[in-house]
């Protein structure tokens, strides 16, 4: 009897939900960043899925389903990314991290992290004895397999295996210290190197084009840098290095241009034109395509490239591949900071401030309007969903109708509090701004202003691209690229 009464109450007890909220009243699935994983320090495999401890958060692969999951980092409650020491429970019901802030648990069930005091090293095996004869495995073709425990490329770069571990199913994990993860099947010998995440954290700006992503930025350390792409459905991440590559010019990228039969980047170096498929690779630069190397921004439209630099505006003819200079003594030697293509003519964005560009008198006009601030350093120029254009400058973000009326304005100082506007995004309900410290959203329907940071679930508050992607916000930063779960029906509309 009484143990139908303890049944009884357990029924009728509310239960914990495995999706329940944060203290910020997120949800675990409401912020997941990508960042550079490259770098592998430990392993641990579980029932169903393997970790892998890296210097930038964890990965997690699925065993049953073959397939990466999420990855946890500090955006879903990781509280060090710097994992120095990885376990999991046999069944997979609790992982621990030894990490440079201290040791952690988290609770599978409850998606939750907690901090503990003991690291369970009775999980952690001699996991590298499993590949003590190392030079028996075939890695890919361009990789060789050396003496003690390395993979080497084509471009003699040594990769230490750091890290080993034996899955569920007999395969063995290898993790590497800059190459990522490789696998090998059960009973097998050859080494499949598995890329994910990446190549370089530090993204500027971003490109989808259908289920296809691109993250291009730069390393202000001087580390390696690379172009990451990234195939969403089939979960597939590739890197291109400019140098060692002729045609690739540099791969510092600044702006990423899609013209339906390539993809254009503006680089630190000159222009680089690159093959949907990756496969082909053509760079323009000084003295022959420009007066300059400094490429800013791109903009497509109706068969022209038109490129801006630090040092004026160009057009390319993409089926002549032909290049020319605009002119124009206003933007001559301006620097272009973006281009927008609206109904015929050109908005540009300088650091001589606002400029149309007539396509149908060949001229430039520049523009004082909305109090004057137009006249300022202008960032980035965005149509209105659905009348208009929007501006973010120096001082202010102004939205102005198509008859150049100021519809609304707002002052950076007043409403960002003082940080540089690196890019807008607008949406029919709110208006996404980047910044150097994180991203503001003003509600366009019940007009406030709402700040994330990495306290919300941003990697970095140093922003600088966004991309819309239905109940998505893509925000690339200094230490990765960040997806934002905006319109999470579960949540509500607001927090």
């Amino acid at each position: 009897m009484i143990l139908w009464i303890f049944v009884f109450i357990m029924i009728l007890s509310p239960q914990p939900d495995s999706n329940s909220q944060n203290t910020r009243g997120y949800y675990p699935e409401d912020w997941i960043s990508y960042t550079n994983m490259r770098f592998v320090r430990s392993i641990a495999s579980g029932f169903n899925n393997v970790y892998f401890g890296t210097t930038e958060g964890i990965m997690v692969y699925d065993i049953n389903f073959e397939e990466w999951l999420d990855p946890m980092t500090e955006s879903d409650g990781l509280p060090d990314h710097n994992i120095r020491m990885l376990a999991v429970e046999p069944d997979d019901s609790r992982v621990y991290v030894n990490t440079s802030s201290g040791i952690y648990m988290y609770e599978t069930t409850f998606k939750e992290w907690s901090q503990t005091d003991v690291f369970p090293g009775h999980l952690v095996g001699d996991n590298l004895s499993l590949i003590s004869n190392f030079q028996k495995y075939i890695p890919p073709v361009g990789y060789h397999a050396m003496s003690p425990n390395l993979i080497q490329d084509d471009k003699l770069r040594d990769y230490p295996v750091v890290a080993a571990a034996r899955g569920e199913n007999g395969d063995i994990w290898l993790g590497t210290w800059g190459l990522g993860v490789g696998r090998i099947d059960n009973y097998g010998i050859e080494i499949d190197l598995m890329n994910y995440g990446l190549y370089s954290s530090s993204i500027h700006t971003m490109l989808k084009k259908g289920e296809k992503f691109y993250f291009g930025g730069r390393n202000q350390s001087g580390a390696e840098n690379a172009l990451t792409t990234w195939e969403r459905k089939e979960n597939k991440w590739e890197y291109y290095e400019s140098k060692y590559n002729d045609r690739f010019v540099s791969d510092q990228i600044n702006d990423i241009e899609d013209t339906d039969k390539y993809i254009f980047m503006a680089t630190d170096f000159g222009l680089v034109r690159m093959d949907h498929d990756g496969s082909g690779f053509k760079s323009y630069y000084q003295p022959r395509n420009f007066a300059t190397d400094l490429i800013l921004s791109l903009e497509y439209s109706k068969g022209e490239l038109f490129i801006g630099t630090d040092n004026g505006m160009y057009v390319m003819d993409v089926k002549g591949d032909s290049i020319q200079f605009m002119g124009g003594q206003m933007v001559a030697s301006a620097a272009i900071f973006d281009i927008l293509a609206y109904k015929d003519d050109l908005w540009i964005g300088s650091d001589y401030g606002t400029v149309r560009f007539d396509s149908r008198a060949n001229k430039f006009y520049r523009y004082s309007s909305a109090g004057g601030v137009l006249l300022a350093i202008t960032f980035d120029v965005e149509a209105d969903t659905k009348d208009g254009l929007w501006f973010a400058t120096e001082d202010a973000v102004v939205w102005m109708n198509d008859r150049f009326e100021e519809q609304e304005r707002f002052y950076v100082e007043a409403e960002l509090d003082g940080y540089h506007p690196n890019r807008i995004l607008v949406h029919e309900r709110y208006l996404w701004v980047a910044t150097d410290y994180g991203v503001y959203r003003y509600d366009r329907m019940k007009h406030y202003w709402k700040h994330f940071t990495t306290a919300d679930g941003l990697i970095d508050n140093m922003v600088y691209d966004l991309i819309l992607d239905g109940d998505y916000l893509w925000i690339a930063t200094e230490r990765g690229v960040t997806r934002y779960y905006w319109n999470n029906p579960v949540r509500g509309e607001d927090i």
